[in-house]
């Protein structure tokens, strides 16, 4: 099954701050992402993602957890080098 990551228009809606229209879309990704690999560097992503269109939306208490394991997890130091060895 493949992987989906959070495309570039999931991050466009952010950008935009369609923060509504952002939210299903981003825990659609999220829930796909945590099935074969949670501690991945694509999922914590999503997560961090998830989190900041919530945090648009003024949803502090949902948004928090995901800012933070989203954000601990990207710049994990075990999976930031092994997504960085494939990603060169």
């Amino acid at each position: 099954m493949a992987r989906r990551r959070p495309g570039r228009h999931r991050q466009g809606l952010l950008d935009g701050k369609a923060y509504d229209a952002a939210e299903p879309l981003l825990r659609e990704s999220l829930s796909l992402g945590e099935k074969p690999g949670p501690d991945a560097w694509d999922t914590h992503h999503a997560r961090a993602l998830l989190g900041g269109a919530l945090l648009g939306q003024r949803k502090y208490a949902a948004a928090e957890p995901l800012l933070l394991t989203g954000y601990e997890g990207e710049y994990s130091p075990q999976i930031y080098q092994y997504e960085y060895r494939f990603m060169v």
